[in-house]
């Protein structure tokens, strides 16, 4: 059989089809992982209050506002007693990709898994397109203005 696969007698054109749409999709998905992992990040710390005293134990969320901005993406931190976070996107406060984002933030009293603790801020601050909060990330560190938000 000369001209067809050995071992599945198929001819060798169609095999050779197959193995290059094979190798295409691989390649692709491979360049789509590469490509996240080769995001740049840069430091972004920044600071919350709430009704003037530190938002301690709140949950800052980053949300990409642009299109150029991968999905999926939202970097993310905890704030501590003296009101600072930093942001983390792949490990702890590695930083953020450049662009606009819009904030939200989550803050409740302690609580546990049945019984989430009472929200400490309103509503608003957690649909980003509500929240009013924004930043811009650019190269190098990011010290941002404080986010200062009420109870009310």
């Amino acid at each position: 059989m000369a001209g067809s696969d050995l071992f599945t007698g198929r001819p060798r054109t169609a095999s050779r089809r197959r193995g290059a749409i094979y190798l295409a999709l691989i390649t692709a998905v491979c360049g789509a992982c590469q490509r996240d992992t080769a995001l740049s990040l840069y430091p972004v710390q920044g600071k919350v209050y709430c009704d003037k005293q530190p938002a301690e134990g709140a949950l800052v969320i980053f949300h990409p506002i642009s299109d150029d901005q991968p999905d999926g993406i939202k970097p993310r931190g905890f704030v501590g007693k003296d009101a600072q976070f930093q942001l983390t996107t792949r490990s702890q406060h590695d930083g953020a990709p450049l662009g606009e984002y819009a904030v939200t933030v989550l803050w409740r009293e302690p609580g546990d898994e049945d019984e989430p603790g009472k929200l400490l801020v309103p509503n608003h601050y957690l649909d980003p397109t509500e929240s009013g909060l924004r930043a811009t990330i650019s190269v190098g560190d990011n010290k941002l203005n404080a986010f200062h938000l009420t109870s009310e």
